[in-house]
């Protein structure tokens, strides 16, 4: 469903064009065009940065102003959503895709029966496949493209949880409802390595404090690293799902 994203937002920007009486300009079609590829760059993440000197050079434009007043008509029309605005000409601007909201949401709401007859479909095709030969099968599979450049423990994590930036997993195990933007800032400024330890010990802070009213807030469990304390992560359990036994960590010196 992921790959029909590119699609479906240029069919709905043309539809839009053809119908519309609005002011609609060729800087228009090359913006959104740009922040959609951003967006597929990304993994489709729900909240991402538009860098302002980039995105002016692969349209290409050299005024600013134009550049901005384009932006404030897809905001006007409801292609993007503002999540923060930048400070200054040299930051990024902070946006997410309203239509991809709008995709994931129909992707969720499909009737149980669309996914049965999916499935019957598969197991259908899957047993009249001919068996490959064993030397085939013992070709390990290339690496998936999106995971280049990424640590192992990322690629776990993105695996689980799947469709899912690192973000976008803290956000589902702290339970986060409201505000996520606020957040992003405070997440987006540690490391890879920080992110996913982060990821690996939220597990052990959420079993010990299970009902959501008694943590912390999300942004002062970012601040003030609360990961790095000490709990004992005790025996086997799960969480979401997903089962979690790690070494018990080490307490702070």
């Amino acid at each position: 469903m992921e790959k029909k994203h590119c699609y479906n937002m240029g069919k709905q920007w043309t539809d839009f064009v053809m119908k519309t009486d609005k002011p609609v300009r060729l800087i228009h079609t090359a913006l959104y065009s740009v922040i959609v590829q951003r967006c597929n760059s990304l993994h489709w993440q729900e909240i991402f940065s538009l860098p302002t000197k980039k995105t002016m050079k692969a349209m290409p434009i050299k005024g600013r102003q134009h550049y901005k007043n384009a932006l404030d008509d897809l905001i006007k029309w409801g292609f993007i959503n503002p999540i923060k605005k930048p400070v200054n000409q040299y930051s990024d601007y902070l946006i997410s895709l309203n239509l991809l909201d709008t995709l994931r949401t129909k992707q969720k709401n499909l009737p149980d029966t669309l996914s049965t007859k999916q499935t019957e479909l598969v197991d259908t095709l899957s047993t009249k496949q001919t068996p490959l030969p064993d030397t085939l099968s013992t070709k390990q599979p290339s690496e998936t493209p999106c995971f280049s450049g990424i640590s192992d423990d990322a690629k776990l994590l993105l695996n689980v949880y799947k469709n899912k930036t690192l973000f976008d997993i803290f956000l589902k195990l702290y339970e986060v409802k409201e505000n996520p933007e606020k957040l992003y800032p405070l997440f987006d400024k540690f490391s890879e390595a920080e992110q996913v330890n982060i990821l690996k010990n939220l597990p052990y802070y959420i079993l010990k404090h299970p009902d959501i009213k008694y943590r912390h807030f999300p942004g002062t469990y970012l601040k003030n690293k609360l990961w790095k304390k000490f709990i004992d992560p005790g025996e086997y359990f799960s969480l979401n799902g997903i089962g979690y036994h790690m070494p018990k960590p080490t307490p702070p010196k």
